[in-house]
Parts: structure tokens; C-alpha cells; sequence
């Protein structure tokens, strides 16, 4: 299977393992793909530990992958679909796949009750998500397609630049899937004083949700000002939901706190997919 793909700028990429939770990651993106009509890039990684097993495990995932393609095909026709098989660890092959097709986003399923996949737990999980310029959604959840229209998208303002980020993937997504966004603001303590420039959170947030209501007139937002945890307040909205997005690496604009916490917090609980995003995403949602 050729390690090279044409014609897919701006495809959707989507890790593949072999298992349920992949296979309906794969699901969930080729439904994105389809809607978006992007072209489809399914990659499954082998990393054998007695590397002598290497050609017959090759082989083995080749097949494994190219019958899932077969299956988007065959239910998303129009589809653009590839399936790659490489070798190492997941997310750096992931990373580079996404570079090389400018990807909108790069999907991952899970482990299974609810553990997140080996793809994306401790450092790898740490460099698919930093050294990644695309956004990174693992899809959560049983069933996950079955939200997918007629949910909600639910996304957390803190007044920083990665949640400005989140904010507009979640409004792009919602205004594709015709679902209202779900907004909140989380006013805990940590994050509620003045910034550098002697502005409130509050301000900066009321700012941002204003300009959103201008720029997407036709999605339907509901904001809610949540004390305490963002990572809970935002789960406590989740149920039903269709996507929860977070921004990774935000500053809260109060104090400058890192958040890298709130993504692996989420991750751990949310009941459906969850997308991280770190940096600008305008240029691959339009492009």
C-alpha cells in the first residue's frame, strides 16, 4: 500500500487499530468527510516488538485497513478514501500524515471503557496534540454517530487565545451540522482577575461572545457562566452532545495559568467526541 497520497489537501485524517472504538472513529470521520466533501485518510501504524513479525503484521493491517476503506466507500459514495499502513509509534506518523495533506483535523478513537487509546496517553499523547498543528479529536463515546446530527457542540471560554481557537472550530461545526453551541464560561477564581492590560476575564469573555453572535448570526448559542471547574462545568453539558471542544494550552486571561489539564480532564470523562485544538484553525476550515 503506497505510503504516498494525491489529490487530498485538506483531507480528514483518521488513526485506525483494529479495534471497535477506531473503527467507529473512522465512522464518525468518513460521516465528516461526506458532509464536508473532504477526501479521507485512514492510516494504521505497526510497531511490533520482535521487529522478524514485521512483513506478516504489515501484510495483516494492509488487509485490515483496505476492507475498512472498502466500507466508507461503499456507504459514503463520493468519498475520496485512502488507507496507509506505516511503521512506529502512532501520533508522530499521524503528525506527519496531517502535515503532508494539510488536514482539517486528525481523529483517534479510544481504548475502550473509556481509556484513551495508546495513541494518546502520556508523551505520545503530549506530542500529537503540541508538535500537531491540527486539531485532535478522539472520538469518545458508544455509538458516537448517533449525536452527530441533531446534538449540540459544547465549548469553554476563558478569554484565552487557544479558547478563541476552540470557539471557532465548535461554530464552524455547528453551523455544518445545523446544532446549537453550548458556551461556557468558567468565572472560578483562578481566572476571574484583571489581565496585564487591566481588562477582566469577564470583559474579554463578553467581548469574544459578542463577536461570535455577529460573525454566526444563524447558530442558535446558549451561554452559561459556570463557578468552579471548567473541565466540570463543561461535562455537565455533554450529555447528548455532538462535540465538546477544548483549547489546549490556553492562558486563562486573568492570571496566565496553563491549562493543560482541562484536555486530559475531559478526555478521561466526556461521554462523546472531544476536540483539542492549540492554534488557528480558519485557514484549513475554509481552505
Amino acid at each position: 500500500m503506497s505510503t504516498a497520497v494525491e489529490n487530498t489537501t485538506g483531507a480528514l485524517v483518521v488513526g485506525y487499530a483494529g479495534s471497535r472504538q477506531s473503527r467507529w472513529a473512522v465512522e464518525w470521520t468518513a460521516a465528516e468527510a461526506y458532509l464536508r466533501r473532504r477526501a479521507l485518510v485512514v492510516l494504521s501504524t505497526v510497531d511490533p516488538a520482535d521487529p522478524s513479525d514485521l512483513e506478516g503484521i504489515r501484510v495483516a493491517a494492509q488487509a485490515d485497513v483496505r476492507a475498512v476503506v472498502g466500507e466508507v466507500r461503499d456507504a459514503y459514495p463520493g468519498v475520496t478514501a485512502h488507507g496507509l499502513v506505516s511503521t512506529g509509534a502512532p501520533a508522530p506518523a499521524l503528525s506527519a500524515l496531517a502535515d503532508q495533506v494539510t488536514a482539517v483535523f486528525v481523529a483517534v478513537g479510544t481504548s475502550g471503557a473509556g481509556a484513551v487509546t495508546p495513541a494518546l496517553t502520556g508523551s505520545t499523547a503530549a506530542g500529537l496534540v503540541r508538535q500537531g498543528r491540527w486539531p485532535t479529536i478522539v472520538v469518545r463515546g458508544e455509538r458516537p454517530l448517533q449525536h452527530l446530527h441533531g446534538g449540540h457542540v459544547v465549548v469553554g471560554l476563558d478569554g484565552s487565545p487557544a479558547s478563541e481557537h476552540a470557539a471557532e472550530f465548535a461554530f464552524h461545526f455547528a453551523g455544518l451540522h445545523d446544532c446549537p453551541v453550548h458556551l461556557v464560561h468558567s468565572t472560578s477564581a483562578e481566572h476571574s482577575g484583571p489581565t496585564p492590560d487591566g481588562v477582566t476575564v469577564d470583559e474579554l469573555v463578553g467581548c469574544q461572545i459578542a463577536d461570535w453572535n455577529l460573525r454566526c448570526p444563524d447558530v442558535r448559542l446558549y451561554v452559561e457562566r459556570a463557578s468552579g471547574s471548567l473541565a466540570r462545568s463543561l461535562l455537565r453539558r455533554t450529555a447528548g452532545a455532538a462535540l465538546l471542544v477544548v483549547g489546549e494550552h490556553g492562558h486563562g486571561a486573568g492570571r496566565r495559568k496553563p491549562q493543560g489539564s482541562l484536555s486530559h480532564q475531559v478526555l478521561r470523562h466526556a461521554p462523546c467526541p472531544v476536540a483539542i485544538v492549540r492554534e488557528p484553525v480558519h485557514a484549513v476550515l475554509t481552505g
